[in-house]
């Protein structure tokens, strides 16, 4: 019989490694909840009226509150169980009301607080699993694919919800909303893949004034989602108000899909075209200002002159953006933030933030309707909660500057994982700490500069030794032609371990042997062996070059660590044995060189050959990180040498 499992874990890795599995488990999720949204609107509104819509939310609010509280006592650090869990209450909750609704109307208002109550514990929950999922290639192109993925079910869920609802009644949705989010129950358990749960470690005399300005930073953040989500509230409501009192209750479920098609059609465009190039050119501040803007003018348009045109063009505004690129944005306001305050406190902001300010717009309306006000006087007010907006995001702008810069000099941004894409602000903060003179800060942007950005030619000047051997070690097989010169400079530094790195960095761009010959001649035994180690990789071992990599060996200790960090240049199997034969002479140096570069190249790790050092006290720690790199082949062998009475001796 075929191997089914083991397909469907190539599959579910391959489309990991392309970044496409989160993409997929937003994609089912918005599916789900856009079909379950359009159904609950076109039912809450046909049986019970939009005046009961404020009470709604303020059950919701209620309910997203308690749940979120509750999560926070339990302490459950991983967000992937979390996700999955909410996605099997989703699904059963939806099922039992799919099988209820059509018989009473107090059940179309549980529904209504259903939907709205479990996708603010499902979507920050799946924002929190991904942020933690560590180790994928060109993270902001994935987070704009996981981004689109997201848009587009939006936009395929409402794309069914409308046609459906042409030929079912509107009850009939929820049944196909429950299958719906059952598909995205088992995407999540298959494609997202197991979360570590380790931190990043901490200088602990920075630790705890870092976490307590990080816990005011996401207060702030959750007061922007107070006032954001009042102003989008009052708007909805208005938008709903408008629709329930001049469009015939049949036609609603059909109405609402074509708006909220078209309006996740506007956001699947936005998210791939203008969200990338708003956030490069002008950061963060200046897209999370445009929906505000939109809000503020559409709703001033509809209460100066009552036109259904401004009211459907706050809502497509609305929809349009705020999945898109003022999500982007926001999730990139959490990007400074440590794990350990953001998985917790990211999932609170989110809930409070969201449900808490469509409770205050619900007592907001509830309050205007005691007095009689008509729908022109809600948008007046969403106007004003607009302009709130809008001073808030000012405020954020500036802390998320400062909060970025704390948390850069502490050593806690994550360098490699899936965030989202670096805003033009961030960008030229980076750019600012990369020529600190405080080499861990220093290290810190380029690694982030480097991943998103490129290495800027200015790493190269830098007044650290270590932080220009670091960039040229980041340096790939594509150089640009600003590059060439520099490393041309660089050749003729003082200092021989720059100048084989640039050697190297020189020869892994472009192979030039009469390069190579020249420096196999040269005074530094850190150049020779680079040379050496390049000729050998690029163009076979000659008995000429065998003889002289020999001589590096039988040398002095001073010529081996050469010879081992120019192996850790040219990584190749053919080195494999000089590795081994260089470690067991026993030179600390030599040997914590060699481990280094085993590290780095899990491929060329003999594991019977290392568990030996594990006996020394000195070299535990690097033979645990090569035996980390290697990863699942280790762990029983490690788990036997162990438990054994005594390890096996080492070598020399």
């Amino acid at each position: 019989m075929p191997d089914l499992t083991g397909g469907w874990s190539r599959h579910a890795a391959s489309l990991r490694r392309l970044g496409l599995a989160p993409a997929l488990v937003l994609f089912a999720i918005l599916v789900a909840h856009t079909i379950l949204e359009t159904a609950r609107d076109a039912l809450f509104l046909a049986r019970l009226g939009p005046q009961h819509l404020a009470s709604a939310y303020l059950a919701m609010a209620g309910c997203a509150v308690v749940a979120v509280v509750t999560m926070r006592g339990l302490g459950v650090r991983d967000p992937r169980a979390v996700l999955i869990r909410f996605l099997v209450c989703a699904t059963a909750g939806t099922a039992v009301l799919a099988a209820t609704i059509a018989k009473s109307s107090s059940v179309v208002f549980v529904f209504y607080v259903w939907t709205g109550f479990i996708i603010t514990l499902v979507v920050p929950s799946f924002w929190t699993a991904i942020d933690r999922i560590s180790r994928i290639a060109e993270a902001k192109r994935v987070f704009g694919r996981i981004g689109a993925g997201g848009v587009l079910g939006a936009l395929v869920g409402s794309a069914i919800a409308g046609t459906l609802g042409r030929v079912i009644a509107a009850h009939h949705l929820v049944t196909i909303g429950t299958v719906a989010f059952g598909v995205a129950t088992v995407t999540a358990v298959v494609l997202i893949p197991p979360i570590s749960l380790d931190d990043p470690p901490v200088r602990p005399r920075r630790a705890e004034a870092l976490s307590h300005r990080s816990r005011r930073y996401v207060a702030l953040l959750l007061a922007v989602g107070l006032i954001s989500t009042t102003a989008l509230t009052l708007g909805d409501l208005t938008f709903k108000r408008v629709i329930a009192e001049r469009l015939a209750a049949d036609s609603l479920a059909t109405v609402f899909g074509m708006i909220y098609t078209g309006l996740n059609a506007i956001g699947l465009v936005i998210q791939l075209i203008v969200t990338p190039r708003l956030l490069a050119r002008w950061g963060v501040g200046v897209t999370l200002a445009v929906l505000p803007v939109i809000i503020i003018s559409t709703a001033l348009g509809f209460a100066l002159t009552g036109a259904m045109v401004a009211v459907i063009a706050l809502k497509l505004g609305d929809g349009g953006l705020r999945h898109s690129l003022h999500r982007v944005s926001s999730e990139i306001l959490y990007l400074p933030v440590p794990a350990t305050v953001r998985d917790g406190g990211k999932l609170v902001a989110d809930a409070i933030g969201q449900r808490g300010g469509q409770a205050i717009a619900a007592l907001i309306t509830l309050g205007l309707a005691s007095f009689g006000a008509t729908a022109r006087v809600v948008g007046a007010i969403t106007a004003i909660a607009g302009v709130g907006w809008l001073v808030a995001i000012a405020r954020a702008r500036h802390a998320y500057i400062t909060q970025f810069r704390d948390t850069l000099q502490a050593g806690e941004i994550q360098r490699d994982v899936a965030l989202p894409q670096l805003d033009a602000a961030s960008m030229r903060l980076l750019s600012q700490l990369l020529s600190s003179p405080n080499e861990v800060e220093a290290l810190a942007a380029l690694d982030l500069l480097a991943r998103r950005a490129g290495i800027p030619t200015s790493a190269f000047d830098h007044p650290r030794e270590a932080v220009v051997r670091h960039a040229l070690a980041l340096l790939d097989n594509k150089l640009p032609p600003d590059m060439v010169g520099v490393l041309a400079r660089l050749r003729e530094h003082p200092d021989p371990e720059l100048r084989a790195a640039a050697l190297a960095a020189s020869t892994r761009a472009g192979f030039d042997r009469e390069l190579l010959e020249r420096a196999v001649d040269d005074s530094a035994p850190h150049v020779r062996a680079t040379a050496l180690a390049g000729l050998a990789a690029h163009d076979g071992a000659t008995p000429a070059v065998n003889e002289r990599i020999a001589a590096l060996v039988a040398g002095s200790t001073r010529d081996r660590l050469a010879l081992v960090s120019a192996i850790g240049f040219f990584p190749d199997e053919q080195f494999r044995s000089v590795l081994y034969e260089v470690l067991i002479l026993g030179e600390l140096p030599v040997m914590r060189q060699v481990l280094h570069v085993l590290a780095h190249n899990p491929e060329l790790v003999e594991i019977d050959r290392l568990l030996g050092f594990l006996e020394d006290s000195r070299l535990r720690g690097d033979v645990r990180r090569v035996f980390v790199a290697v990863g699942r082949p280790v762990l029983e062998r490690l788990i036997e040498a162990l438990d054994a009475p005594r390890p096996p001796p080492p070598p020399w």
